[in-house]
């Protein structure tokens, strides 16, 4: 875990702060994620924003199923011709 004489960087923090909120941190690095937030105030409130950001779009994005015809015309255009629903 980090300690308090170690120099804060605030870019790292963000970078750790999107693999926070997608769940992709281990427990050490999730503490020491907690641990960078406690530090800095612009650090927590970043994280903050994010977080009511990514709740706000997850309560108003309506899920649709793409018609085949947006589907095949993004397959052509990738190149990808097995890409399949979810």
């Amino acid at each position: 875990m980090s300690n308090a004489m170690t120099s804060h960087d605030c870019n790292k923090v963000v970078l750790k702060m999107y693999l926070a909120l997608d769940g992709e941190l281990s427990t050490t690095e999730m503490q020491e994620f907690l641990f960078e937030l406690d530090r800095c105030s612009c650090c927590f409130r970043s994280f903050e924003q994010e977080k009511a950001f990514r709740t706000f779009l997850v309560n108003k994005i309506e899920r649709r199923c793409m018609p085949e015809n947006a589907l095949q015309k993004l397959r052509d255009t990738l190149g990808m011709p097995n890409i399949a629903r979810i």
